[in-house]
């Protein structure tokens, strides 16, 4: 499953970035904003659908099916990216950056690892500052490797020092932090400490009730003491 899991992490990595470049090469300028709309109805779509989607099969026994539905989803997109992407062919292969490459891999791998290990070895712990000492050390030593070393670097540093972009690049960095942190942590929440079930955490307190045009409070499970 750890396998799986990073293969499916390889292949989503490769896929976030090259998705837009691939809407932008594959509709002509007047229909770029019409594309990236309905992709960005699905980043917003997707994170909402999987939590109460998740929640319901594990309620009824059959979490093990949420690892096959990404694969008839996987296997529409090869088909239609096939049939309708556009080749596109560069003149030149640009330089490989291998000290570039890993040391992000492995910056990016210690940091993480010592984020999760320190639950049970704390922060302070001495397995984890070591993992985060080596993560900050190679990320320093892949900032230097992209500004100073290779030609073609793997990650072109210098885009920061545009104003709009950094600011982009931080406003998109918090959002991400803010989305992703509660989507994880509002259901083990939701059920370790107010007793919700599975779907119940997914749908977010609001359990299938019909919409009124008033708020009205939260359901018994989320009221706080």
């Amino acid at each position: 499953m750890i396998a799986a899991r990073a293969l499916q992490g390889f292949g989503g990595g490769i896929a976030q970035p090259l998705g837009p470049a691939q809407l932008y090469r594959a509709f002509p300028p007047k229909e770029q904003g019409a594309a990236f709309g309905i992709l960005g109805i699905a980043i917003v779509v997707a994170p909402a659908l999987g939590p109460i989607l998740g929640g319901w099969l594990v309620d009824i026994n059959l979490w093990r099916a949420i690892f096959f539905v990404n694969v008839p989803i996987g296997i529409v997109g090869v088909i239609l990216g096939s049939q309708f992407l556009r080749e596109f062919r560069m003149d030149r292969r640009p330089l490989f950056d291998p000290l570039g490459l890993l040391t992000a891999m492995i910056g990016f791998g210690a940091i993480l690892y010592a984020a999760s290990i320190a639950e049970n070895f704390g922060w302070g712990g001495q397995f984890t500052l070591l993992a985060l000492g080596l993560g900050f050390v190679l990320l320093a030593g892949h900032i230097l490797i992209e500004l100073r070393v290779v030609k073609e670097p793997m990650m072109n540093l210098r885009l920061f020092s545009n104003p709009t972009f950094l600011i982009a690049a931080l406003v998109g960095y918090i959002a991400t932090i803010a989305l992703f942190g509660a989507e994880f942590m509002m259901p083990i929440y939701l059920q370790a400490f107010r007793g919700q079930t599975a779907l119940g955490a997914g749908l977010f307190c609001w359990r299938s009730r019909p919409p009124r045009l008033l708020p009205r409070p939260p359901p018994d499970g989320c009221m706080t003491k």
